[in-house]
């Protein structure tokens, strides 16, 4: 799998995670890691102090504010420097693909990520979370370690949405689509309001979303025409109309590539079975 997909794959939650440990390390002058061979995947974001780490065959010097990622089956050992103790947060966690093999983290072994209070804090509230270990232990570690991997990617792509959406015209833009998708909407008209370019307004909705406009209307006229045809109450035409599309055949090919089956297939099963003489 490249990296790209590694990637997708990660943000569209198709990867199974299972968290081993948590800890935040405070390491006594006399710290050190021995040496060996480690058999899960390893996240550790540095808060203070220096150390030597040899990690496989590479050699890496990590101070404050540095994040390891290391593989599992990797040759381990580390030592701090004695006059500036190590303060670390670390992460011991296996991910797999749906087929159950092994899946790594497509980052380099040693970075400086981006948003360092918001990675921080992830990291702090996993450790905290991680130390209740009560009945929703599992979900909470779960879903703060997918927050967590979704800053760390999307720092590393570029794909800075936090940032973005603080372009208030973007928002504005979702929050109008999300509220007139059956109306006839184009980029255009809103690059006129704004009194931006049009090629410039579809870059930056594109950074802020994730996604270019045209598949963002999509999507809305598809989640809306689908939680229509669940009622059983609407022809698929009908449907159509209701959610912006124009052309029947059209809105059956994208919905159905969307979805995995038919909306004439969605409406049938959401009807109540006829009854029994």
């Amino acid at each position: 799998m490249n990296t790209d997909g590694k990637i997708q794959d990660i943000m569209d939650g198709n990867i199974l995670i299972s968290v081993k440990k948590i800890v935040f390390r405070r390491c006594t002058p006399e710290w050190v890691m021995p040496p060996h061979i480690h058999r899960y995947e390893n996240l550790t974001l540095l808060m203070a102090g220096e150390a030597d780490y040899t990690l496989g065959s590479e050699h890496v010097h990590v101070s404050q504010g540095d994040l390891l990622c290391v593989g599992r089956g990797v040759f381990r050992q580390a030592e701090q420097d004695l006059a500036n103790p190590m303060r670390c947060y670390s992460i011991d966690y296996l991910m797999t693909d749906a087929a159950g093999n092994p899946v790594s983290l497509p980052m380099p072994l040693v970075s400086r990520p981006g948003r360092m209070a918001v990675i921080t804090d992830l990291f702090h509230r996993l450790s905290v979370c991680w130390l209740q270990q009560n009945s929703c232990t599992p979900l909470r570690v779960k879903g703060l370690l997918q927050l967590l991997l979704y800053n760390l990617l999307t720092g590393m792509t570029g794909a800075d949405t936090a940032r973005s959406a603080s372009d208030e015209r973007i928002r504005s833009m979702m929050d109008h689509i999300s509220r007139h998708y059956s109306e006839s909407l184009q980029l255009e008209e809103y690059a006129r309001r704004y009194g931006l370019n049009k090629v410039y307004l579809g870059t930056l909705f594109r950074k802020t979303a994730g996604t270019t406009f045209h598949q963002y209307l999509l999507s809305a006229r598809l989640n809306a025409a689908d939680d229509l045809l669940y009622t059983g109450k609407y022809t698929v035409s009908e449907v159509a109309y209701m959610t912006g599309f124009q052309d029947p055949a059209y809105f059956n090919r994208v919905y159905s590539r969307r979805f995995r089956q038919s909306p004439g297939r969605q409406r049938l099963a959401a009807k109540p079975p006829e009854p029994r003489p």
